[in-house]
């Protein structure tokens, strides 16, 4: 049985002239309270043009070995000079149009006492690193959840570690680290700097759409 629930991928801001693709692999780790460890991964494609649009998808989490094909559900493209976004569900063979609000850059999260008040946030930079051919800075986060704030009898400690591309405006690396045991690491292979295939930027042929920016709906094939 493999890990389910909630798992973060990496931000991609749709800035133009850093174009890039690859794989984006996850593996992820955690325990029962008998001390089994528990395994499962996942991979999505993931691209930039020169135009800022940008490529990525969505494959079911397996455990490793699987003998199931790393099934694709979802594919979402932004397409910045448009402002618009298309969500194509693969199952139902459609996709849905709708506007969206370019996002540029990575926005740091502020340091120190939350809104709710039930965290406090600390931030280290670790200095820089190569990964592959990409120069990397190494950025440690601490989340605290004070006691209490979830029902928790004592403070709760989770870490995010971020190894982070000043060239293509993305992380390369993200490490959470979870106070109840369960780790999270993605990181992107398969790098390739350059122009992606025009291809990743057009929804899949035959899905109907439907298109949510004009007051009315209309769908077509």
């Amino acid at each position: 049985m493999g890990l389910q629930g909630h798992v973060g991928g990496i931000l991609i801001p749709v800035i133009p002239g850093a174009p890039f693709s690859g794989k984006l692999v996850g593996d992820l780790t955690g325990k029962w309270a008998d001390g089994t460890t528990v395994r499962s991964g996942f991979f999505n494609l993931i691209a930039r043009d020169s135009q800022g649009r940008v490529h990525q998808e969505r494959r079911r989490i397996e455990p490793p070995g699987s003998s199931h094909a790393a099934e694709l559900t979802r594919v979402t493209i932004w397409d910045t000079p448009k402002r618009t976004m298309i969500s194509c569900d693969v199952a139902q063979h459609s996709c849905v149009m709708s506007w969206f609000v370019p996002r540029f850059r990575l926005y740091d999260e502020p340091e120190g006492l939350s809104r709710d008040g039930k965290t406090y946030l600390t931030r280290e930079k670790m200095g820089t690193a190569m990964l592959g051919d990409q120069q990397v800075e190494l950025t440690r986060e601490t989340v605290t959840t004070n006691a209490g704030a979830e029902g928790n009898d004592r403070p709760l400690v989770s870490t995010r570690d971020f190894w982070y591309s000043p060239t293509l405006k993305i992380n390369l690396a993200v490490r959470r680290t979870c106070a109840c045991g369960t780790v999270q690491d993605l990181h992107v292979v398969d790098l390739l700097v350059g122009e992606p295939n025009p291809a990743l930027f057009t929804p899949p042929a035959g899905y109907t759409m439907v298109d949510l920016r004009a007051p009315r709906v209309n769908q077509q094939r």
